[in-house]
């Protein structure tokens, strides 16, 4: 099956899994939608606010004035934003350089009056902001890391060795849907009609936690189905759950980079 890049339905008679959280799947299903695909909402992360969002104030008060921001994720904006509200938040980042890990976190951060200095090229990823000039040299740099709660050590540890003073802002949580919405049944039913034709994973836990939730009755389903997935981390942890494809790369997690990752997949199946 081919396509060309000018189709305007590309995606016709083709079920696209989208398995981000709910409040933030929107705009892809409607570009997926617009391309006459369909998109199968299954969110497979949930996003939550900080666990103790006066511990976080206390820390970031702590170590403030900062020198740099860096948030890495669009919910790390969100979170930011959250726990220390509109005028707290400009004013705490007023001083510092602010570093964005993608496209939507710089465009989350703008949406609150937030200019991000820093945006790492494609792939939008920790190892590319690193190599960044501006994170060389940043020897006693205070920096502050917004995230979730837990994540990859990489950044902070490689900021530390090269003599910035790092710490952490945990401003939302996150975790795997619960109940009702975590019931694969009516998504393996589809599977089973072949209405599910590729499966979208933004982050290495969306895809973590679908193979968890589809459990022993969906997982070869899942495992015989095309992968759209964001990084090399992705790609890798999809071979050691034993994806029977090569997973197609997005550029970022944005709504543009996976639509044009979707044309590359039509264009090879």
């Amino acid at each position: 099956m081919t396509s060309s890049d000018q189709d305007t339905d590309f995606l016709k008679d083709i079920g696209i899994l989208v398995t981000r959280p709910r409040l933030q799947a929107e705009t892809l299903c409607e570009s997926i939608e617009a391309a006459g695909g369909t998109a199968i909402r299954f969110p497979t992360l949930q996003i939550l606010p900080a666990r103790d969002p006066d511990s976080v104030i206390t820390t970031l008060l702590e170590v403030a004035p900062i020198n740099m921001a860096v948030f890495v994720s669009a919910n790390a904006a969100e979170g930011a934003w959250q726990v220390l509200a509109a005028e707290g938040f400009k004013e705490y980042l007023a001083a510092a350089s602010i570093a964005a890990m993608g496209r939507q976190t710089a465009i989350r951060l703008h949406a609150h009056g937030i200019h991000a200095d820093l945006v790492p090229p494609a792939p939008h990823n920790t190892e590319s902001l690193l190599a960044m000039p501006a994170l060389i040299q940043v020897q006693s740099t205070q920096v502050v890391i917004f995230r979730g709660e837990s994540g990859r050590e990489t950044l902070a540890e490689e900021l530390r060795r090269r003599g910035a003073r790092v710490n952490y802002a945990a401003v939302y949580d996150r975790c795997a849907p619960q109940g009702d919405e975590a019931d694969p049944g009516e998504l393996i039913q589809r599977w089973h009609h072949r209405e599910v034709n590729v499966v979208t994973a933004t982050s290495n836990e969306t895809l973590q936690n679908l193979y968890d939730m589809l459990g022993e009755a969906g997982r070869q389903l899942l495992l015989a189905t095309p992968l759209i997935v964001m990084s090399r981390r992705a790609v890798s942890l999809a071979q050691q759950l034993g994806f029977q494809h090569t997973p197609v790369i997005a550029t970022d997690a944005s709504e543009l980079a996976m639509m044009q990752a979707l044309r590359r997949w039509r264009r090879l199946y």
